[in-house]
């Protein structure tokens, strides 16, 4: 009988389950009904509003243009060098100056190889090409830069004034003794790019980066244009019609529908420095502007902009590879420019297609204006302001209670002092500037090179390896402020055998002699020459480019430097511009007392520590700034 109970009530609580999800599935039901139905409704309402806010914009575009005539252009701000050779510090270890002196003149050839099209042939993949510590060599002409401003502070204070931003004025006309240390906004001098790194050809090599084909004399080797890269989206084309290409040794796509091997024909290919990308591209969105007036303007823009959903998948997937590549945000538009220049024969199309992508899709703060001699468009790009941006011409416009900078940065029209444009419009003040600065370790594809350099406190020799792609795709961005440079890593597979040979070095020695053998691995370990000795120009370098170029001056090794103490020993660093030189001085704690120079900032003491002054020790000034209170370059966090 008891069996026979809890049989009934079994079954009873089923039919009461049964019963009961009946009820919960129908809800579940109608609330994803009625959710799908407020997200439409929710889509539509956007739409409507974009809509209107398009249509606001394009009647603004055709209304407003003005003639703007206060070009202005900002030049490397930098003073004549103080040293031409790297100065050698009293009673540090004997130093074989021969090592330095093995490699002939021919970084002009060198730096042309570099950053060619495309830097590297992944078809020897794994054949890196090295730079031994034989083919090192140490310039007689080094030209250390940095001319800083006017400063009040009086050289018995020894407490630093913090600098923002910049990097002081080249001012040629007065002896290096007249010039006086101004504050530093954030300014970096850009480099010469008189020819896209995708347009120069090689020339031969003598002391650079090895290329990558070694079926040829050194000598003689021309790097190829292409890695093989990122792949395309996934499309809708039967498996009969597409066509795979191979794969060798490019970036790996983040799913198989990005896959270069599955590209289709309703896309567009490009050459992004070696990497080959695969971008899906509607054909209607291959529109050419019938005219360069306002009204023309204002058409494209009206008529592409009711393209949302074309336009939103494109930059999806330009978002996806520069998230890949850890591209800032000059990048983006580096990439589109390329997809632009695919699409569009005639530059002024390409010019307003990258307008209204970085401008609706990107939301970034962009004009487009007309040349007033030349009668072509041009884009004008609001780079970020909290920096100097260096031979780029720009004009400035108010918005809202700021005034802002627009550089000419791309179209037949950038190098027009004087334009017909817009000025300020609200729907613009919301959209951000254009940062240059670095949020994620950049990697195109994988390191191609290695660079030998001896350790010596160590008395070992450490193998890092180098991006090519890397090197050509820093060559072209807007050089800016130096905190920039000191911040910006190096490659993750350069970073593991750093961390092979540096990353116990805070457990195994001091921190002023951990310290110590970083200072003199950079002080001995790459050849000094200034900028204007090795490319006729001012050009600083992010850490990565020391590896790769022949040379390096003042702010390279400081920026190098900086960068390996604060990663391998945790430190606070802090960059110190004098007039014509860059060091750097390093906080140890309150408990660590060091004899030698040494700065008061933010409450803590920092001691100098100067990558360039061959076997100096920490604290260790050279002696013709022993009196000098410089401009202090503050870093942020890593």
């Amino acid at each position: 009988m008891r069996k026979f109970v809890s049989i009934i009530s079994l079954m009873f609580c089923v039919i009461i389950v049964v019963v009961a999800q009946n009820p919960r599935e129908e809800f579940i039901k109608a609330s994803k009904e009625k959710y799908n139905t407020y997200k439409k409704e929710q889509e539509e309402a956007y739409k409507r509003f974009t809509d209107k806010q398009n249509e606001e914009y394009a009647n603004f575009i055709e209304e407003s243009w003005q003639l703007y005539e206060d070009f202005k252009k900002q030049e490397s701000p930098f003073s004549e060098p103080k040293f031409k050779e790297a100065p050698i510090a009293p009673n540090a270890d004997k130093i074989d100056l021969s090592m330095f002196r093995d490699m002939k003149d021919a970084v002009v050839d060198f730096v042309v190889k570099i950053f060619s099209s495309s830097s590297k042939n992944k078809n020897s993949a794994g054949k890196k090409e090295s730079m031994t510590p034989n083919s090192r060599v140490q310039s007689s002409q080094q030209k250390d830069s940095i001319a800083p401003k006017e400063q009040s502070l009086p050289a018995s204070e020894v407490k630093l004034a913090e600098e923002k931003d910049g990097v002081a004025p080249k001012e040629q006309s007065l002896p290096a003794s007249e010039v006086k240390l101004a504050e530093e906004k954030d300014g970096v001098a850009p480099k010469e790019q008189s020819l896209p790194a995708s347009e120069v050809k090689l020339a031969e090599e003598k002391d650079g980066v090895a290329p990558k084909e070694q079926s040829l004399p050194a000598s003689e080797v021309k790097l190829a244009e292409e890695k093989d890269g990122v792949a395309p989206k996934e499309q809708s084309l039967p498996a009969s019609e597409v066509k795979l290409a191979e794969e060798k040794d490019g970036v790996a796509p983040k799913d198989q529908s990005l896959l270069a091997s599955d590209m289709r024909s309703s896309g567009v290919e490009i050459d992004f420095y070696g990497e080959k990308l695969f971008f899906n591209f509607d054909d209607k969105l291959k529109i050419k502007t019938s005219g360069l007036s306002e009204s023309d303007v204002a058409s494209y823009f009206s008529t592409i902009s009711k393209l949302s959903k074309e336009t939103s998948a494109l930059w999806s997937e330009i978002m996806e590879v520069s998230d890949k590549f850890g591209l800032n945000d000059w990048g983006n538009f580096l990439l589109l420019q390329k997809i632009s220049e695919q699409c569009f024969q005639d530059i002024n199309d390409r010019v307003l297609f990258c307008f209204y992508m970085l401008r609706n899709e990107g939301l970034c703060k962009v004009k487009v204006a007309r040349g007033r001699v030349s009668n072509n468009l041009v884009l004008m790009m609001a780079l970020d302001n909290s920096k100097d941006v260096y031979k780029y011409g720009y004009f400035v416009f108010a918005e809202a209670d700021t005034k802002v900078k627009y550089y000419l940065v791309y179209g037949a029209g950038r190098e027009e002092k004087s334009v017909y444009t817009y000025a300020e419009n609200k729907q613009d003040i919301q959209l951000a500037q254009v940062k240059l600065d670095f949020d994620k370790t950049l990697s195109i594809g994988s390191c191609d090179r290695v660079r030998e350099l001896n350790v010596r406190k160590l008395d070992k020799t450490i193998s890092l390896p180098f991006n090519s792609s890397n090197i050509a795709y820093l060559n072209d961005v807007p050089q800016t402020s130096f905190p920039v440079y000191f911040v910006s890593s190096l490659p993750l597979e350069t970073q593991d055998v750093l961390t092979s040979y540096f990353g116990n070095l805070k457990n195994e020695y001091s921190v002023v002699e951990a310290t110590g053998i970083l200072l003199n691995f950079v002080q001995m370990s790459f050849n000094y020459k200034t900028d204007g000795d090795q490319f006729g120009y001012e050009k600083y370098f992010y850490p990565e480019e020391s590896l790769a170029y022949p040379y390096c001056d003042c702010e390279d090794r400081s920026a190098l430097f900086g960068w390996l103490v604060r990663t391998y020993l945790g430190l606070p660093v802090i960059g110190l511009q004098y007039p014509g030189h860059l060091a750097t001085a390093v906080c140890f704690g309150s408990d660590v007392t060091i004899t030698g120079t040494a700065f008061t900032y933010g409450g803590k003491k920092y001691y100098v520590c100067d990558p360039t002054y061959l076997g100096a020790s920490i604290g260790m000034a050279m002696p013709e700034f022993k009196s000098v209170v410089p401009k202090v370059i503050k870093l942020k966090n890593l």
